[in-house]
């Protein structure tokens, strides 16, 4: 139960991330959230920031995708090993990722008119912390039944 439920948290957590990491590595122009934020429409606002606006969005977008497909395969590494290394990492990477997404959503909510959709980030470090917590429960009980 413990293996399933880690798997659900951490899978749904690099599933949102994938996601993400996607629309922002293949959206031609910035977001909603930035339009309201900048307050211009995406065709006035200057070639150079549209340039500079779109590399931030790109790497933002591979940092999501690398880092929810890691969490993916070390989640199916620890299902198999129960690798405690694995789930220090799973959870040190997305949330890294999850505080840092957070704090930049919040910096645009609270400086600018621009309604950044913080609430993915808040979710996603939940999902993680819950993952956390099943996978150091399914280690637990591995050791222990190991060494019985």
């Amino acid at each position: 139960m413990n293996k399933t439920l880690a798997c659900t948290f951490n899978l749904l957590a690099s599933v949102i991330l994938m996601v993400l990491g996607i629309i922002y590595l293949f959206n031609p122009q910035y977001m909603p959230y930035h339009r309201q934020a900048v307050s211009l429409p995406w065709e006035e606002v200057p070639m150079e920031f549209q340039k500079l606006i779109l590399a931030l969005m790109k790497a933002l977008g591979g940092a999501y995708l690398a880092v929810g497909i890691t969490i993916s395969l070390l989640q199916i590494q620890v299902n198999k090993t129960r690798n405690t290394l694995a789930v220090i990492i799973i959870f040190v990477s997305g949330i890294v990722v999850t505080i840092s997404s957070l704090y930049a959503s919040l910096l645009v909510r609270i400086n600018t008119p621009g309604k950044a959709p913080y609430y993915l980030a808040l979710l996603g470090g939940i999902l993680l912390i819950a993952g956390l917590y099943y996978n150091i429960k399914q280690t637990k009980a591995h050791k222990k039944s190991a060494t019985c």
